[in-house]
């Protein structure tokens, strides 16, 4: 699909992502010269007629919120039988996929970005539109943390099609409301409720309710009770946990209406954070007693020296006895110290204030920079510096830290996270050189100057055979990837005949885990490295896998959540194979057991 252009506008550049239903990739728009998301609609689905006229309906209505935390639908057109959908494309990772690299995140970073995700999902309610879908996997963090809310709507036509709603179930039930699990139509309140499951699984790296099947799932969340955050989270203001629990509430009439509601308790539980208020539930802003005013002040000195001249007119009027020299030197001396007390006054009320620098930790520099500027202090920015736990473009530290008094209109200096310093090496295989330049930029990675060329009749002319570091694995940023190009097949030489093919087969049970896993499994054999299998898989699950490989020798890597954990290697001398270039030999199978057999398999993947 890389490389391809759809109705002659899209050039498709790279995969995204993959669902029961679609395929995501970030495709340039030749027209409007931008890059943009094209969610392509898989088979059997883009041939199921009114599958499609529900997704058109329902993708129309999508392009109504305007918000800057959604992205925007713009069109869905179709291009030799392939329908395909086109967003506005948000550059950074999906919150997904930065929870599986980084895990949990702290109270504050986790705050904001719910936020963030409500806000978003408040501009469709109020379009009277219910997102459906609410997960990390849909929503997009940039690269200063900011959240994109994606793919709303997308629900209402699964109903259209016999199996696409039974597909996505694995994906959707983890954050499914009961009522919705029961019958019920998603509403505001299930997207409230998802944003709850959501909040939770940022806090602590988990979520609330498991189980082996999405069944299961959805049965614990009709069923049990939702764990409390302070036992996990010891950070965690008790606010915070009210506010989960409200999200994460049974009855849909107990929770919050809509994600306005939510939002409304969601600020005034982060300005408490960031200023030290007091919340008591139900919450309520706190409000300040406001600043008294100078200029009434300076009325009543000027009224007094109003009255002191007329007190000494009098006495010099009226004869007391006392000489009228004395009472005027009196008089002068009186509104001296008046008017001196004054001026002090209004010089020390009007003084730069004594502040206390807020926590601005884990926010992102722009956002930081707001939040001190309606405090009347200016953030800068003295230097960046890698983080395995916080985005590009993340507050790491301040200084003066947090906590301490500053005056009014000052400078708090800010080190800024510039992301992590290891990248994941992306596949380059089958690439053009030029296509792998791009993709290796855009993640921060360069091209060897040191680029080997090999005759090869396995990979056409100019596209990348193999890679050092491999796809996968992680290596640092602005590091440079060495690539091996083909330069086609040898100048006048015999193409050597195939090799013989062989079925393998590889069966085992995952361990009993607290949660899905994604499963992948890569072969490598005389055609090359490939992927033959990956799926989300939960625990205890029988895995059973035939794959066809090039050669007499096949290696198997299996990978739990992107991580190597075994190694199979087998052999055609070991084993009878089926042999797939037509000289009928015996009919033999390879078997492998990652979970442990007694031919010296390892012990379990």
């Amino acid at each position: 699909m890389i490389g391809t252009l759809l109705r002659a506008r899209y050039e498709v550049l790279q995969e995204i992502g993959d669902s029961p239903v679609f395929r995501s990739f970030v495709a340039h728009d030749r027209v409007a010269e931008r890059n943009v998301v094209v969610r392509i609609v898989k088979s059997p689905y883009s041939e199921e007629q009114e599958f499609i006229t529900r997704l058109k309906a329902v993708f129309e209505k999508s392009k109504r919120p305007d918000h800057a935390r959604v992205a925007r639908a713009i069109e869905m057109d179709e291009d030799g039988g392939t329908w395909f959908l086109v967003y506005q494309y948000s550059p950074g990772t999906s919150l997904g996929e930065r929870m599986k690299r980084a895990s949990a995140m702290g109270v504050s970073t986790a705050v904001t970005t719910v936020l963030g995700v409500l806000e978003g999902l408040d501009a469709l309610h109020k379009c009277g539109l219910v997102h459906g879908e609410v997960s990390v996997r849909n929503v997009v963090l940039s690269n200063s943390g900011d959240p994109t809310v994606i793919n709303p709507c997308v629900w209402e036509a699964y109903s259209s099609s016999d199996t696409a709603g039974a597909e996505m179930l694995a994906l959707i039930a983890p954050y499914l409301a009961p009522e919705v699990a029961l019958g019920s139509m998603p509403s505001p309140a299930s997207d409230v409720y998802a944003v709850g499951v959501m909040l939770y699984e940022l806090l602590t790296g988990n979520r609330p309710f498991s189980g082996r099947t999405p069944a299961d799932v959805a049965r614990a969340h009709e069923t049990q009770d939702p764990p409390s955050i302070k036992d996990k989270v010891a950070a965690a203001p008790e606010a915070l946990e009210k506010i989960m629990d409200k999200a994460l509430s049974k009855d849909p009439l107990d929770r919050y209406k809509d994600a306005g509601a939510m939002l409304a308790d969601v600020r005034l539980l982060q300005d408490a954070m960031r200023f030290g208020k007091p919340l008591s539930w139900p919450l309520k802003p706190v409000s300040a007693a406001p600043p008294g005013r100078v200029g009434p002040k300076l009325n009543v000195v000027r009224g007094e020296q109003k009255e002191q001249k007329v007190a000494m007119k009098r006495a010099k009027d009226t004869g007391d006895g006392m000489p009228a020299w004395l009472v005027y030197i009196g008089v002068l001396l009186m509104s001296g110290a008046v008017l001196a007390i004054g001026w002090w006054a209004y010089f020390n009320l009007t003084a730069p204030q004594t502040l206390k620098v807020p926590n601005i930790v884990g926010m992102s520099f722009s956002e930081a920079g707001s939040q001190l500027d309606r405090m009347n202090l200016k953030l800068r920015k003295v230097r960046e510096a890698p983080s395995e736990e916080l985005a590009e473009g993340i507050v790491v530290s301040v200084q003066p830290s947090v906590g301490r008094d500053v005056k009014e209109y000052s400078f708090v200096d800010a080190v800024v996270s510039s992301g992590s310093k290891m990248v994941e090496v992306p596949d380059l295989s089958g690439k053009t050189l030029e296509e792998a330049r791009q993709l290796l930029a855009s993640m921060g990675l360069t091209v060897s100057r040191n680029i080997r060329y090999v005759r090869t009749t396995r990979v056409p002319e100019g596209h990348v055979v193999s890679q050092n570091p491999r796809k996968h694995t992680q290596a640092e940023r602005k590091s440079a990837v060495v690539l091996d190009v083909s330069e086609g097949a040898p100048p006048d030489e015999a193409i050597p005949p195939p090799a013989s093919t062989y079925v393998y087969h590889l069966s085992w049970t995952l361990p009993d885990m607290a949660g899905e896993i994604l499963v992948r499994v890569d072969m490598t054999d005389n055609a090359g490295t490939r992927t033959i299998f990956e799926d989300m898989k939960g625990p205890n699950s029988k895995i059973e896998i035939n794959a066809e490989g090039l050669g007499s020798k096949a290696t198997f890597h299996i990978f739990y959540d992107n991580e190597l954990v075994q190694t199979v290697v087998k052999s055609a001398r070991d084993e009878d194979t089926i042999q797939r270039d037509g000289q009928d030999p015996p009919v033999r199978r390879i078997d492998g057991d990652p979970g442990g057999d007694p031919d010296g398999d390892p012990d379990g993947a």
